[in-house]
């Protein structure tokens, strides 16, 4: 395992793609206006620092897609841009690590980057790629799977092992993000290449630190992207965050919680989105200006509780308990009631309504879930709201969000 001396909890931190894209014409860009290169990644680093997010465990800092450029002709080795990055990679790395935060960067498993041929891929390239990461000290790494050749395709799930393998000469502990998993599910990556593959999660929780499972959560309607996911997860629970465990889980993409896509969505939304993130295990990696975030916002991702959660050493993903069939089956797309089983015994529950629009509903539960001493809100420090009843078949607690 590349990180397992290191961290058995999702990694939380900052990751550029949502606020920042591709925007690399950085030349006449104030410090705190979103581009990719090292100062506006400074800026974050110490915005991170001074809005107390480091200390909440925000700690990785990830330079995503196009901060590189053509490879070096003589030795075919890599570069960062010379005009975004004067410094260099090693030395951002340590600038970082002087803020107690630490450097994840971009790679691609294919010829090109996802943003095309101005960014060079690691096809063929990948112990020489390895070599760069290592000697500028970087802590972890995104592959990410655009324009991969058919060949490399077919044997997707070895490549990333053999990365996998490749980290581990590193003096450092590496974090490893794959994203192959979402590529055999769905095809595509400017490749035309097929999905529909059952990927062994098997093997990519053995290869893998976190391994992504959705496409970008940054498309809009933000809103209508972030409903599929949560369906996606509950249809996929069995053959995919089961998986999860110490060291190893499954990534569903950036929170969106104060980035400038979510500015006309309400904040109920972006806390929908931070509590499933938190009861399947995913990583939490911002992506935002920090100094920019609103009071409500700061509070919810620096959540005592909430992040205590995300930390607890099961890490086991939660599931999906409300009955889709039977005689008390709630058939209700909108709703749905998570449990996550804490490494204590006790249990977290997560009531979640997709819909815009206030709901009642009866839910059939496990009695030992429902400790009186158990039974708080975590937003509004209260006792729950819930009556329970008994419905023939049980308790039941009827629920109005």
């Amino acid at each position: 395992r590349v990180r397992a001396d290191v961290t058995h909890t999702p990694m939380m931190g900052w990751m550029s793609w949502a606020e920042v894209g591709c925007a690399v014409d950085c030349a006449h860009a104030a410090a705190d206006v979103p581009c990719v290169s090292e100062r506006y990644l400074l800026h974050v680093a110490d915005a991170l620092v001074t809005s107390g997010l480091r200390d909440a465990g925000y700690h990785y800092v990830w330079i995503d897609d196009c901060w590189m450029t053509a490879r070096h002709a003589a030795n075919g080795t890599l570069r960062a841009a010379p005009d975004r990055f004067p410094h260099g990679i090693a030395w951002l790395a340590d600038q970082l690590h002087e803020r107690g935060l630490l450097l994840g960067i971009y790679l691609n498993n294919g010829r090109y980057t996802c943003q095309g041929a101005r960014f060079p891929g690691s096809e063929g390239h990948r112990r020489e790629d390895v070599d760069a990461l290592i000697a500028w000290r970087v802590d972890g790494l995104k592959l990410d799977g655009c324009y991969m050749s058919a060949a490399t395709f077919e044997r997707v799930a070895d490549d990333y092992e053999q990365w996998s393998h490749e980290l581990r000469r590193s003096p450092r502990p590496v974090y490893f993000i794959c994203s192959y998993p979402y590529y055999e599910h769905f095809g595509g990556g400017m490749s035309g290449l097929d999905g529909g593959r059952d990927t062994d999660f098997a093997h990519a929780s053995r290869t893998c630190d976190a391994f992504r499972y959705m496409d970008d959560v940054n498309v809009p309607p933000v809103a209508h992207r972030l409903r599929r996911i949560v369906r996606f997860m509950e249809a996929r629970h069995s053959a995919m965050l089961s998986y999860n465990g110490p060291g190893h889980q499954a990534d569903a993409d950036m929170l969106l919680v104060g980035s400038r896509l979510t500015a006309a969505t309400p904040l109920s939304l972006q806390r929908l989105q931070l509590v499933m993130w938190i009861m399947t295990a995913s990583p939490l990696l911002l992506s935002c200006d920090p100094l920019r975030l609103s009071a409500p916002q700061r509070r919810l991702l620096t959540h005592a509780q909430l992040l205590d959660v995300h930390a607890d050493g099961l890490v086991k993903a939660a599931a999906q308990v409300l009955p889709r069939t039977g005689p008390m089956a709630v058939t209700n797309a909108d709703h749905s009631v998570w449990v996550r089983e804490l490494s204590n015994s006790s249990f977290v529950m997560a009531f979640v309504n997709l819909s815009d629009q206030q709901s009642e509903l009866r839910v059939p539960l496990a009695p030992r879930w429902l400790a009186p001493q158990c039974r708080l809100d975590a937003f509004a420090h209260t006792e729950l709201n819930l009556a329970a009843t008994d419905g023939g078949d049980g308790e039941q607690l009827l629920w109005r969000p």
